[in-house]
């Protein structure tokens, strides 16, 4: 993903690969764009498992290492104030952080 150009390096740091010096890295500006390469064949990708597990659970993709990358990264889930409920949103909010704290626990 072009937001996260240093992944593979932090990946092969993480296996223990010291001279990591890929041929190719294709830069991708979404993080879904990213994963439809990896399942049309152009590659592999490094894929946030909160946004790929039904994927995997699809057999859409299909992990290469069981041990994940653990990364830094941060997510904000902004949402204004307001004084008029908005249902969908919160249900939305809801499901995101629902969904994150999941896959952190496991």
């Amino acid at each position: 993903h072009k937001a996260r150009p240093w992944a593979w390096h932090q990946w092969a740091e993480k296996v223990g690969i010291d001279d990591f010096s890929p041929t190719q890295i294709i830069q991708i500006d979404s993080m879904f764009g990213v994963a439809r390469a990896a399942q049309q064949g152009m590659g592999i990708a490094l894929i946030p498992l909160p946004i790929s597990q039904s994927w995997l659970d699809e057999q859409w993709l299909y992990k290469l290492f069981e041990q994940p990358l653990t990364t830094k990264d941060k997510y904000y889930l902004v949402q204004h104030d307001s004084n008029v409920a908005n249902h969908p949103l919160d249900l939305f909010a809801k499901w995101v952080v629902d969904t994150f704290r999941k896959t952190q626990e496991q």
